[in-house]
């Protein structure tokens, strides 16, 4: 009886040995929890929730900004009209999904509710292009540009942004067309409210085919005329921004453009929910001084995102890929990568949502601030808006090129 309990003894010794000699792996990272506070000293226990661009601007500012510093809160209950759900309920199944990767069917809401293998990545991809952003919004006070090289000074300037929906609409009669001789999905409408660039607007029409190539103008107010723009070039700055036309809203590129993969499906913080904004009057009445909108105030929540990269099918394009996080409820782009043809990581985008009513006092949300930074050349911007009418009966005569230079 001794010789086997001494047996025992010895072997327990040794696992007891084993298990301390083995080395102890990276720590889990830690979830975030309504009142953490994330900033440059403890960035790394959540770095899974946050790509690159924010984890260096929360870590050291990529050395072009402060360091950001990150409130997290509890979750926002962020929503679409209603009348986009019973849109996308009315016509589920309807679109189906072609071999080239184009859509037939659709109608109006969301075109793969609840997106599945296969060809998963370009049905989110379509969710995300046919996300709910209204049958026609206006930021009616304006939108600021604010800017920065590193080392310099910050400029702003006002924007008057405008956008209508001709097609899929769901809530704003005549839906779900709005007619028009140019079989157009939708119009934006960039007009400068300050110099350098003071009167000059521009307009981009979308097609309804997403195949077709958009047109677009330009009025120069110190010429009295209206240019056309080569619309085929969209990654090309715009009014010398670091943004391109595929930039905008995260991504704003024609889908036969781009080739999707999904990458991976996670959690992360984004915001959802932004309290600062541009109010005339406040300390931030003329934008936000920095890329990333990260007051004591605004709440940074655990969301779900798909992360999706697309690759341009144009070998010349100057980008070698993109990689989007598209937050999984409104399928907007919070954060984006953009990476140069060595496949180094040229600039990064990083957005936030506020909520609010429509004009047919439906719950809704809308991209508040977008910031873009080029990292090779130490740049950022970003746009900030202060109100916001959505879902109220719009002048399509606005969006001609006839009335570009025309006050309405």
């Amino acid at each position: 009886m001794f010789q086997i309990n001494r047996l025992s003894l010895v072997f327990a010794f040794i696992v007891l040995l084993s298990i301390w000699m083995v080395p102890i792996g990276p720590a889990i990272a830690a979830d975030p929890q309504p009142g953490d506070v994330i900033n440059s000293a403890n960035i790394d226990q959540y770095n899974d929730y946050f790509p690159e661009i924010m984890q260096r601007f929360i870590k050291d500012g990529w050395g072009i900004v402060s360091p950001a510093v990150i409130h997290v809160k509890g979750k926002t209950n962020v929503d679409v009209p209603s009348t986009y759900t019973e849109a996308t309920k009315q016509n589920a199944g309807k679109t189906t999904l072609n071999p080239d990767g184009t859509i037939q069917g659709f109608i109006a809401g969301q075109p793969f509710p609840d997106p599945q293998e296969p060809n998963k990545a370009i049905k989110i991809m379509w969710n995300h292009y046919y996300r709910w952003r209204s049958d026609g919004y206006s930021y009616d006070d304006g939108y600021w540009y604010t800017q920065q090289r590193k080392g310099g000074p910050i400029s702003s300037y006002l924007t008057q942004i405008d956008m209508l929906f001709y097609a899929h609409r769901t809530a704003v009669d005549p839906k779900p067309t709005l007619p028009n001789n140019q079989n157009l999905y939708s119009a934006l409408l960039l007009n400068s409210r300050t110099p350098p660039n003071k009167d000059m607007a521009t307009l981009a029409w979308r097609y309804d085919d997403p195949t077709k190539n958009d047109d677009m103008w330009t009025y120069i107010p110190t010429l009295r005329r209206t240019l056309r723009l080569v619309s085929s070039e969209r990654a090309n700055p715009v009014r010398g921004t670091p943004f391109t036309w595929d930039d905008f809203y995260g991504f704003d590129g024609r889908l036969n453009e781009w080739k999707p993969t999904l990458i991976a499906e996670k959690k992360m913080l984004a915001l959802m929910a932004q309290q600062t904004k541009c109010v005339p009057g406040t300390k931030y009445e003329k934008g936000y001084p920095h890329p990333v909108v990260n007051g004591p105030d605004d709440p940074y929540e655990v969301r779900n995102f798909f992360v999706v990269d697309v690759v341009p099918v144009n070998p010349r394009h100057p980008e070698s890929r993109k990689t989007l996080f598209i937050e999984d409820f409104v399928y907007h782009v919070i954060y984006a990568h953009v990476y140069d043809k060595q496949g180094n990581l040229w600039k990064g985008c990083v957005n936030a949502v506020i909520n609010y009513a429509t004009a047919q006092k439906q719950p809704a949300w809308t991209q508040c601030s977008s910031s873009l930074t080029d990292l090779k050349n130490n740049f950022w911007s970003n746009n900030l808006l202060w109100t916001i009418t959505a879902d109220a009966p719009m002048d399509k005569e606005r969006f001609t090129p006839a009335a570009l230079g025309t006050n309405f």
